[in-house]
């Protein structure tokens, strides 16, 4: 079986948050518990794109949602508060993701880490305004150092003056608001890596570490300072390379 993989060439062009946005969504479905359960984020998006940082753009339309996905990589072992600016509504949601940078595939844990938002905001604040509400603000969330963690936003507008920021303190007390692109991934880390065949690509970039790259030496390096078994990745394409040459030759 050959799986198809989404990649990169070059670490920065994984850095960022994905931006999907619908627009002339009116109404929500009455009877609903979160944004996110909402039927309207299971339809293609209107529109894509990829930002720097944690931050949306600002006063874009009237009566959309949106869903900002991106992968963190924290700095540091320690607990991390996150907060959450925006109008008119917005949850903040995070998942675990395996040191692989797999997804989490334990759907009961899964369930029981992502029954509802670390933050849930349903009144409206001014741009990068992160101390409205109580509500703007996450319980301390232990995060470890070079493991990675999926965060992803739902919010609303309404009408007018429509914006959604993501930001963070650290174990040491430092502020980032919003939280900024050099951490973030907004591509899904690979999965099932070890079993995949890549061809027609001389360089890869698995973008859950920037310095984590595939080259024709089929050697992997990675920055991390934790990983198990071992800093190599045993890609199975010697045989790909084989028959390419085969091919040559013939």
């Amino acid at each position: 079986m050959l799986h198809i993989l989404s990649v990169v060439e070059f670490s920065g062009q994984a850095l960022g948050v994905l931006r999907e946005v619908w627009y002339q969504v009116n109404n929500l479905q009455s009877g609903v518990a979160t944004i996110r359960e909402q039927p309207v984020f299971k339809t293609p998006p209107h529109s894509q794109m990829i930002l720097r940082d944690f931050d949306a753009p600002v006063d874009v339309a009237d009566y959309y949602v949106q869903r900002l996905t991106s992968y963190i990589q924290v700095p540091d072992s320690g607990n991390y508060t996150f907060y959450l600016s925006c109008d008119d509504w917005c949850e903040l949601w995070k998942y675990d993701v395996d040191e692989f940078g797999m997804e989490n595939q334990n759907k009961k844990s899964e369930e029981s880490l992502t029954k509802k938002p670390i933050i849930a905001l349903y009144a409206w604040t001014g741009r990068l305004q992160w101390n409205k509400y109580r509500q703007q603000m996450s319980q301390p969330i232990f995060l470890v150092k070079s493991h990675i963690y999926q965060m992803e936003v739902f919010m609303r507008e309404i009408w007018r003056g429509d914006h959604v920021s993501v930001g963070m303190r650290t174990p040491s007390g430092k502020y980032e608001r919003p939280i900024r692109g050099r951490r973030l991934f907004w591509i899904k880390p690979v999965s099932s890596l070890s079993q995949s065949n890549m061809t027609q690509s001389s360089s890869v970039l698995l973008p859950f570490d920037p310095l984590m790259a595939i080259d024709r030496s089929y050697a992997t390096c990675y920055r991390s300072e934790k990983v198990r078994n071992s800093a190599r990745v045993n890609i199975q394409m010697k045989q790909n390379k084989r028959n390419e040459t085969e091919e040559r030759e013939a």
